[in-house]
């Protein structure tokens, strides 16, 4: 666990628009529980939001892992450049996947390291159930 960083929002989002002009955010359709008619089941695209709070400013590289049910194997990751700009201050990830297959219902464990390092000890899941 790294305290030099903190996790202050991470949304599971259909898409991510940033605004060009002023760099702000806009979320598509927060969500915490995927709706599947069967197994295995395939979302099209997924979007992770993360906000990070860095102790220090500089580069860093983060990682945003989907992991099967009972975390041993990884069903998607996404990578790339973390830069906080300030000391104190904020930086946000939007983590890409296209083409997720869920074996099974269940709770998918999230992991989020920076620096190969994980993020923080909470646990955060993406539940597939069954139903529409």
């Amino acid at each position: 666990m790294d305290k030099d960083f903190i996790l202050n929002c991470i949304h599971f989002c259909d898409q991510v628009i940033v605004n060009r002009n002023n760099n702000n955010s806009t979320i598509v359709n927060i969500f915490d529980t995927i709706n599947a008619r069967n197994f295995p089941a395939l979302r099209p695209m997924l979007t992770i939001f993360c906000n990070v709070a860095g102790k220090e400013r500089g580069s860093y590289r983060i990682e945003v892992r989907i992991k099967d049910c009972d975390g041993s194997e990884a069903i998607g990751v996404a990578t790339g450049p973390l830069e906080i700009k300030l000391d104190g201050g904020e930086a946000n990830f939007i983590a890409n996947f296209l083409n997720v297959i869920f074996k099974k219902g269940g709770k998918y464990p999230v992991e989020i390291k920076i620096d190969s390092k994980t993020l923080d000890n909470k646990e955060y899941f993406l539940i597939v159930k069954e139903g529409m």
